[in-house]
């Protein structure tokens, strides 16, 4: 409600069956009120979660233990984007997607990235893209990366007017909100 929630709890389904394997719960003590993404970090053995609120608990990244969902800590992200969509990890980063643009003045959101430094009590954020070519300008959403490919996959809507989150009718020449999944190369680092 309004950017905060309650009872936020990750799951883990098996892939195979898709059933309910575990959950935990996320920790209070860390100041999080909402998740609006999660990462699973293989290398560092974690879950990282962050936040589209724009109080605080926007600013960093969470981080917990992928095993036990024990609550590790938390790292401050300096540069911190606003409305924060979704993150990933990929070769020792946590890449994010913001909803930092206004698609009626036809400014495009962004993506970045941060190295993981699991001793850092803040981590520098870059701009890794900014997404100027995408069809039409929108929302941001998710992000995710074909490692066999090398590709970053974005979750992009548009059509929607949006105003804090909502969607508050639609856009001249649309009757519905579409999704898209637009594909990037990698830049190797």
């Amino acid at each position: 409600m309004d950017g905060a929630a309650s009872n936020i709890q990750m799951a883990v389904y098996d892939a195979e069956t898709l059933e309910l394997v575990r959950t935990y719960m996320f920790d209070p003590k860390s100041g999080q009120t909402e998740v609006s993404g999660i990462a699973v970090d293989p290398d560092h053995k974690s879950m990282w979660m962050c936040s589209w609120a724009e109080d605080e608990s926007g600013s960093f990244l969470y981080r917990y233990d992928l095993e036990s969902g024990e609550y590790l800590g938390k790292a401050c992200m300096k540069g911190a984007p606003k409305l924060i969509q979704g993150i990933a990890y990929y070769d020792g980063c946590i890449y994010i997607t913001a909803d930092d643009g206004d698609a009626d003045k036809d400014a495009p959101d962004h993506v970045y990235k941060c190295k993981v430094d699991t001793e850092a009590e803040e981590l520098t954020v870059v701009t890794e893209k900014t997404l100027d070519d995408v069809t039409r300008q929108g929302e941001i959403e998710g992000i995710s990366f074909d490692k066999e490919k090398k590709q970053m996959l974005i979750s992009y809507n548009r059509g929607a007017i949006i105003v804090k989150g909502m969607p508050k009718g639609f856009y001249d020449g649309y009757d519905s909100e579409i999704h898209e999944v637009f594909l990037f190369n990698i830049k190797e680092q």
